[in-house]
């Protein structure tokens, strides 16, 4: 099963490959294999070990009832059927079935299990954007060769094209990056693995580069300053005290992002220009796919047309997958599952963010930057059905309870 579920982590990286229909795709079929393999060890050994559930999971329960209730009592019948079948899919296989696994780890060999997990899930993304990048450099799209009908168009040409891997844009592969790159680097400096620390950031930072996202850029960004927020808010006498060493890795990390800058110097300045142009709401078109905010403001006024039924639990889950788009997850719920809908998600995401600095080991500041980014990626785009965007909040639990008191034997 050990190597069923590192395939499960190599698929994260290939989302869009072979992906039947746009709904069935490989990281699904993997994980219900391990479901079965699950029940299966369940018969026969009649032992397996789970996580008590928390309050966050109660609510996490609590929103897929919701969703139930919303789509049957809808007035609406174009109400798309498999959006509510994700609602499960995704909480019960990506996350609770995940999280199960991962509490059945030999305790002993904990720590160097997940580092592994999280070196397979970093470098795999590392290594498939690089191939997709430098091929499509020379001209070769595989997208031509490969069954990867769910990826989106091509954003840019040559060199000058934003790096998306298998993912199916660039926003898409920025926030894999955000989640499982500060992870990797965090995971690596505790283990006091300095060759594989000073890699991950290379990687990490480069790829970022090339993705061109404007909101990945601003999640990594908008967590760092909450950290160092919390962090100085935690010191009594805060005082400012540099040593020689800081200004030695200062110099080698300004050396590093001026190597970088020459390598990817025509990707940055196309980087900076679309991130300025991407702050022109007035501008924004269909042809240039700034249009979040039209359609944001389309969202708005459906909701503001809702009766009393509608606010509280929505226009039904699946609404929006035939009627309208959103690009925000917290919009398409708020217009499926009404206000009861929007705040349960909205109560599970800050349980965990408190979960994160609740953590005793300075790891908690690296999920923290992992989860923070999901919950702010979630306002630009709906994709809450990647299995990568809950792995996360599995091995978040595992850390938190330490294999202790929060166990119970079936």
């Amino acid at each position: 099963m050990n190597f069923l579920f590192k395939t499960y982590l190599v698929s994260f990286a290939f989302f869009t490959f072979a992906n039947y229909g746009g709904y069935m795709p490989i990281s699904l079929i993997l994980i219900l294999l391990i479901s079965f393999l699950f029940f299966f060890q369940l018969l026969v050994t009649k032992k397996i070990f789970v996580t008590k559930f928390d309050f966050a999971d109660i609510i996490l329960f609590s929103f897929l009832i919701i969703s139930t209730i919303s789509y049957f009592t809808s007035s609406h019948i174009d109400l798309n059927f498999n959006h509510l079948i994700s609602h499960f899919s995704v909480f019960i296989f990506f996350y609770l079935i995940v999280k199960i696994y991962l509490f059945n780890l030999p305790k002993k060999i904990l720590f160097t299990t997940i580092s592994s997990y999280l070196d397979i899930i970093f470098y795999t993304i590392v290594l498939t954007t690089l191939v997709d990048y430098v091929l499509f450099g020379f001209g070769i799209n595989l997208a031509d060769y490969l069954p990867l009908e769910t990826r989106n168009i091509v954003f840019g040409e040559s060199w000058g094209v934003r790096a998306r891997g298998f993912f199916v844009e660039p926003t898409d592969l920025a926030l894999a990056l955000n989640i499982y790159g500060p992870l990797n680097i965090g995971f690596n400096l505790i283990q006091k693995q300095k060759i594989k620390f000073y890699i991950g950031i290379f990687f990490y930072i480069s790829l970022l580069i090339l993705t061109r996202s404007t909101s990945g850029f601003f999640e990594i960004l908008s967590s760092l300053f909450i950290i160092i927020f919390y962090i100085s808010l935690q010191k009594k006498g805060f005082k400012i005290s540099i040593k020689y060493s800081f200004f030695k890795k200062a110099f080698i990390f300004i050396f590093i992002i001026i190597v970088c800058y020459l390598i990817f110097k025509d990707s940055l300045s196309l980087a900076i220009l679309e991130f300025t142009r991407k702050f022109d709401f007035i501008n924004s078109n269909f042809n240039t796919g700034d249009v979040r905010v039209e359609f944001w403001v389309d969202a708005v006024d459906i909701i503001k047309s809702f009766n009393i039924h509608e606010l509280l639990i929505g226009s039904g889950t699946g609404y929006t997958s035939l009627n309208v788009k959103t690009f925000n997850w917290y919009l398409t719920l708020f217009i499926e599952n009404g206000l009861i809908g929007i705040i349960l998600i909205i109560l599970f995401f800050i349980l965990k963010i408190y979960k994160c600095f609740k953590i005793k080991n300075k790891i908690k500041y690296f999920y923290f930057i992992a989860i923070f980014s999901i919950f702010l990626h979630l306002f630009s785009q709906v994709g809450y059905f990647y299995p990568y965007v809950w792995f996360p909040f599995a091995m978040l639990d595992l850390f938190y309870s330490r294999f202790n008191d929060n166990l119970i034997k079936i």
